[in-house]
């Protein structure tokens, strides 16, 4: 299987650090890449599910590969009490000349804390990915009969 990734995520904005009457005290920085985040995420759980993964490249991928385009639609955090995320992608499947399926996952995070760290937005945004990874991975899996 090949995968692409469109509407990178430039912006390393994910969220918002909210006061106790809930405006915007500051804003939630990602120490890294977000799309290389997502993408690996989802390429981890589609490797668990017995796929081997490759990166999309015209010269090398073969009429007959499955190709997973995958589109970051959002990725918000916000904190504290509770400290929520959200994650939305589409993802598009394709064999050939054929579309196979194109569907929207989205993930959600919840973590009950009130300190203002950020292992608490790690952990709420990891538990969003992870629920939209996991569901990617099982349709992948209904559509390729794997």
């Amino acid at each position: 299987m090949a995968t692409r990734w469109r509407g990178v995520k430039r912006d390393r904005a994910v969220g918002e650090i909210k006061n106790g009457l809930g405006g915007q005290n500051a804003r939630v920085w990602a120490d890294n890449s977000v799309t290389d985040w997502i993408q690996g995420a989802v390429e981890s759980e589609l490797s668990k599910a017995g796929f081997i993964i490759q990166r999309f490249d015209p010269e090398i991928t073969s009429a007959d590969m499955m190709i997973l385009t995958g589109e970051i639609l959002k990725v918000s955090a916000s904190g504290p009490a509770p400290f929520e995320a959200s994650v939305a992608l589409r993802i598009k499947l394709e064999k050939g000349d054929r579309e196979l399926r194109v569907s929207e996952y989205i993930g959600k995070g919840s973590l009950p804390s009130f300190r203002v760290l950020s292992a608490n937005f790690n952990k709420s945004l990891g538990k969003a990915l992870n629920e939209a990874a996991v569901n990617v991975a099982r349709d992948v899996e209904c559509v390729s009969g794997y």
